[in-house]
């Protein structure tokens, strides 16, 4: 017996084209699968996998103009799993989102893009990975790599800061010096701020500190120059926030 089609039954789905195309609508006004839940009566589950489905078909792979873009990645479950996307930074449009955060997903992307997008690409913002920059010099002979600052300047505090502020506190501590061991020890948060954004107490501290140690007083220094390093233009197209 040949199985005859209902048309107004959505494909591969117990639920009609017409509850679908509801449950879509009204996601893609509220961006919401709970509220939409409520609102229509379904289950979470049934409007996640209707949502998902409808995206399946809607999503395809548009380089387009692209020539400056940024790779970054997220957390789709806290510590357990991750994607990696990519974004068009002169128009803010996601170009490409792939399972996990691995260099293999990132070739992948290239290798969509074909020689001729890859040509096309003039820089590549990221963070400081240097498999995806392997990556970029691999695929992109026209392409700059830039590292975003936001990343630059976490990792100038967490590996340079952070790591003179821990010598000093535990030379203190080897001295027998427990005021200067705890000062330093309570002051990460206090070095790794921007200056101008510490209140006068805590400006007064921060200095009373640095005119103490000079490595310090040389590692805040940079901190504070390495934002103006990056030209305006430059920061203007890597400002971006994603996930």
């Amino acid at each position: 017996m040949q199985l005859k089609k209902i048309e107004f039954l959505s494909e591969n789905s117990r639920f009609t084209t017409r509850v679908a195309d509801s449950v879509n609508e009204d996601l893609e006004r509220a961006g919401s699968i709970k509220d939409t839940a409520e609102r229509t009566g379904l289950s979470w589950s049934s409007c996640k996998r209707i949502h998902k489905r409808y995206l399946k078909k809607k999503i395809y792979f548009n380089l387009g103009q692209a020539s400056h873009i940024a790779i970054d990645e997220f957390s789709i479950k806290k510590g357990h799993k991750y994607a990696t996307v990519v974004v068009d930074l002169d128009t803010k449009r996601v170009i490409w989102v792939g399972k996990g955060k691995t260099v293999r997903e990132v070739n992948r992307f290239f290798k969509l893009c074909g020689t001729e997008g890859c040509k096309q690409i003039k820089a590549v913002a990221m963070d400081q990975n240097a498999g995806f920059a392997t990556c970029v010099n691999k695929y992109c002979p026209n392409a700059k790599v830039v590292y975003d600052l936001f990343h630059m300047v976490y990792n100038f505090g967490r590996l340079v800061i952070s790591a003179i502020r821990l010598r000093l506190a535990y030379e203190n501590k080897n001295k027998n010096d427990d005021n200067a061991y705890s000062l330093l020890k309570r002051s990460r948060f206090l070095l790794l701020t921007k200056n101008s954004n510490l209140s006068e107490e805590k400006r007064i501290k921060l200095n009373d500190i640095l005119s103490f140690y000079h490595d310090l007083y040389a590692a805040n220094e940079l901190k504070e120059l390495l934002p103006d390093s990056i030209p305006c233009s430059l920061k203007r197209r890597v400002r971006i926030s994603l996930g």
